[in-house]
């Protein structure tokens, strides 16, 4: 009867996503984020965070990861960053890391770096962002 509340969106979306049915659950949540980024449309050219819907984002930063689409995964993890994601310490740790990944696989060292910094700073221990600073070029020498 709501199909355009995002509460109900989001439910459904979440529930999926537990389940493991996650292509499913993308559809959905891509759905959520598209109708929120619709409501803020009259801005154009800036970048909107619902601060009720973070996990949404960091839900559909996370199904872009599985699908290999970096660039939308990075945008997605981003926008859940800003919007709250970093009290979460656990979860500050992963999306750090995961934009080390999509970064790296994007071809964009100065930004792979940048966060594999940022992870290792939080957790030295952190060995999926480590494992993406290793192979990452070195910085070139100041002169």
């Amino acid at each position: 009867d709501e199909r355009d509340n995002p509460f109900v969106i989001e439910t459904y979306a979440r529930v999926l996503y537990r389940k493991g049915e996650r292509a499913q659950s993308f559809v959905v949540y891509r759905q959520l984020v598209d109708l929120l980024d619709a409501q803020w449309s009259a801005a154009p050219d800036s970048v909107t965070v619902d601060l009720w819907f973070v996990d949404a984002y960091w839900k559909t930063g996370t199904l872009h990861m599985d699908r290999r689409e970096w660039s939308r995964a990075a945008f997605e993890i981003s926008r859940a960053l800003v919007g709250g994601l970093a009290w979460e310490p656990l979860a500050e740790d992963q999306a750090l890391s995961y934009l080390t990944k999509a970064y790296f696989e994007l071809g964009r060292s100065e930004e792979a770096r940048y966060y594999a910094e940022r992870a290792l700073r939080r957790n030295p221990r952190n060995t999926y962002a480590r494992q993406y600073l290793d192979r990452l070029p070195r910085e070139p020498k100041e002169r």
